[in-house]
């Protein structure tokens, strides 16, 4: 299950009161260990971040005269099998230069996490891309049409065994149309609701005349104004 459960026997029992906790070594590559954690007890639970590969243990304590005991070594052939987590999808926005998409998220928690897998819904969730890097936190969609219509995307969590974490929650890009009332010199403006945030209670409107500073029009809660 992607964990390696270690035991082992107490060198004095009772414990000696002069003994340290004991110190867990894992050798990976070969020759190279890495300490993996410590234990009060007789065991230890280590979890694999390794595709498939031989991983060997060994166990050191300590006591207060300084003297070290090492244990013997065992190993067996382990694969990682959990999927990473989740990211934090935070926002889909469109860039007001170029007219797409461009996605937000947060770092998976996974340390070995790889990059992350973009989904674009076209009736089911459709993979267009994959960024690389934990800390990648953004990405643009350069074949977006949300000039033209709402996009919804989600993302995945990708590690360095080609293991995918489930699907973000999907998050909607705001589409915005308008019609001129020439005869009551208005506007009628309408756009598709923000999908992805767990509750949205207003709409804040700006509005730019010739190209100048952007400021507040309005705040609303529903999806059309004039």
């Amino acid at each position: 299950n992607g964990t390696a459960p270690l035991s082992w026997n107490a060198l004095h029992m009772p414990p000696l009161i002069t003994s340290a906790n004991y110190n867990i070594f894992y050798e990976f590559p070969a020759g190279i260990w890495t300490a993996a954690g410590t234990s009060m007890t007789t065991s230890f639970i280590d979890t694999i971040d390794i595709c498939n590969s031989q991983i060997n243990f060994r166990i050191q304590q300590t006591d207060a005269s300084g003297c070290m005991s090492v244990s013997s070594i065992d190993g067996d052939i382990y694969q990682n099998t959990i999927p990473p987590e989740i990211p934090l999808f935070d926002s889909v926005s469109v860039n007001p230069t170029t007219q797409n998409a461009i996605l937000g998220w947060q770092p998976s928690a996974s340390e070995d996490t790889e990059g992350y897998i973009i989904y674009i819904f076209t009736g089911v969730w459709t993979p267009i891309d994959t960024v690389w890097g934990i800390n990648t936190t953004s990405y643009e969609n350069a074949a977006s049409t949300a000039d033209a219509n709402s996009e919804s995307y989600c993302i995945a969590a990708i590690d360095s065994c080609a293991t995918t974490s489930p699907l973000t929650t999907g998050h909607s890009t705001i589409f915005l149309s308008s019609t001129v009332d020439p005869c009551s010199r208005s506007v009628n403006l309408d756009w598709t609701a923000y999908s992805g945030f767990p509750g949205i209670d207003e709409y804040v409107l700006y509005f730019s005349e010739n190209g100048g500073t952007w400021f507040v029009l309005d705040v609303v809660s529903n999806t059309t104004t004039t």
